[in-house]
């Protein structure tokens, strides 16, 4: 289930996306992200953030999965373990979001800008790049927007 950690931070983003302010902060390599570029399941890690609670989240969660899906739908959990198996990632993904009673979706409102929404609202974005394959794996990075605490955050593509 996604949990909002640095509300302060989320109230400025939501504010911000409501008057149209939000803006990629592109990295120095890769390029910005399409929607099409993140469809799929991301086994996900943070691996710097300057958002109250995000670093101390990330140690005691240290394994996060997100699924994108064509039509906007998505989905994320946090782990503290690896997760076996892409079939048991998808049916992990399944059971959390039958338990939560919430909706979530993902838009790329602008290029490079990945917007979160919580039951309609946005609650979370990211500047979204695409760097060169790891280990054969598709790799984006989830960067901060302008203006926005900073962020580094690594997803590799498991499907």
């Amino acid at each position: 289930m996604l949990k909002l950690v640095g509300v302060s931070a989320a109230m400025m983003f939501v504010a911000t996306v409501a008057n149209a302010q939000v803006a990629a902060k592109p990295l120095a390599e890769g390029r910005l992200c399409a929607y099409a570029d993140v469809v799929g399941v991301w086994d996900s890690k943070v691996v710097s953030a300057e958002e109250a609670g995000v670093e101390r989240f990330a140690a005691a969660f240290p394994r996060d999965y997100m699924r994108f899906k064509p039509d906007g739908e998505m989905m994320y959990i946090a782990s503290n373990n690896e997760i076996a198996s892409v079939p048991e990632v998808h049916a992990r993904l399944d059971a959390a979001d039958s338990a939560d009673g919430a909706t979530y979706n993902a838009a790329m409102v602008a290029e490079g800008v990945l917007i979160l929404f919580q039951n309609g609202n946005p609650f979370q974005g990211f500047t979204c790049t695409v760097v060169e394959p790891r280990d054969g794996r598709a790799v984006t990075i989830f960067s901060e927007l302008e203006g926005m605490p900073a962020l580094h955050r690594v997803q590799f593509k498991l499907d």
